[in-house]
């Protein structure tokens, strides 16, 4: 994909608009690994916030310390990545934001890295499912084995 190939930098949607293939912020390798990382840890908790066509994704440890946020506007093809930032009080800093067209069938590396975090989030919340409902049917004589190696229920 030349730079100058702007077939391969745009697509018209459906109403005409132009939209970009290029990431408006592409995301950081560093700062993908970084979150990919995270998503690893036994200690954070996901919540995800739906309104029609949109959903916030958001990701804190075990303290309720945010972390980091993923906005899927998929019916507006708007994404965003937000982390938090170390000043006390201030707003999380914007590390990746592209607009992507679903009918385009086409995705490029730097779209497919900012998917990559989504696919993430998503497998790290099924996995959280799934211990929280296993936690959940535990007999007393397991909640007891479990105890007894320190690790509260």
């Amino acid at each position: 994909m030349g730079m100058g190939d702007a077939k391969q930098e745009t697509v018209v949607d459906i109403n005409g608009k132009h939209i970009s293939r290029i990431p408006q912020k592409p995301l950081n390798r560093y700062i993908k690994a970084t979150l990919l990382t995270l998503l690893k840890r036994d200690d954070i908790k996901i919540k995800v916030n739906s309104e029609p066509g949109s959903s916030t994704v958001t990701v804190t440890d075990s303290n309720d310390k945010f972390l980091f946020a993923y906005d899927n506007a998929w019916d507006y093809g708007y994404y965003r990545i937000f982390m938090a930032n170390p000043k006390e009080g201030a707003e999380p800093i914007l590390v990746a934001e592209m607009d992507w067209y679903e009918r385009d069938g086409y995705t490029n590396y730097q779209q497919q890295d900012i998917f990559d975090v989504s696919d993430a989030l998503g497998a790290k919340l099924r996995q959280l499912e799934f211990i929280e409902s296993a936690r959940n049917n535990l007999t007393p004589e397991e909640i007891q084995a479990i105890q007894a190696l320190g690790i509260a229920r």
